[in-house]
């Protein structure tokens, strides 16, 4: 799970480094470009970035007994990102606040604070 979420940061703090999509309608292209796709976003320039804490946050969709799907947060994330001169030398450092897990369900929510799952008072 922790990968996941590595990767869902990432995925978020390289999204509000893109610009902005235009569809073949207006382009006149003759095939869509794919929104969020490597190829098609602009160059990002070397250097540090810091995640903006205050407009991030990792989410999360888990499958519950194959009939639902529970959705939630962390809204405790932090982190920076390293960009040498292409993507290939790309380096991310983040943390995630567990206790800020947040499904829309409180007895849930304490339970997976619990040390059933993620023990956020002995692993914050």
């Amino acid at each position: 799970m922790t990968r996941t979420l590595l990767i869902g940061v990432l995925a978020l703090g390289l999204a509000a480094c893109a610009g902005e999509s235009t569809d073949a309608a207006d382009t006149g292209a003759a095939e869509p470009s794919v929104a969020g796709s490597f190829a098609d976003a602009p160059a990002i320039p070397a250097g540090d970035y810091v995640i903006d804490t205050s407009h991030s946050r990792a989410e999360f969709r888990v499958k519950h007994l194959g009939i639902s799907t529970v959705t939630g947060r962390f809204d405790g994330v932090e982190g920076t990102l390293s960009i040498g001169d292409d993507l290939s030398s790309l380096q991310t450092n983040a943390i995630i606040d567990a206790s800020t897990i947040s499904t829309g369900n409180t007895d849930r929510d304490g339970h997976l604070k619990s040390a059933d799952f993620f023990d956020v008072e002995q692993f914050p």
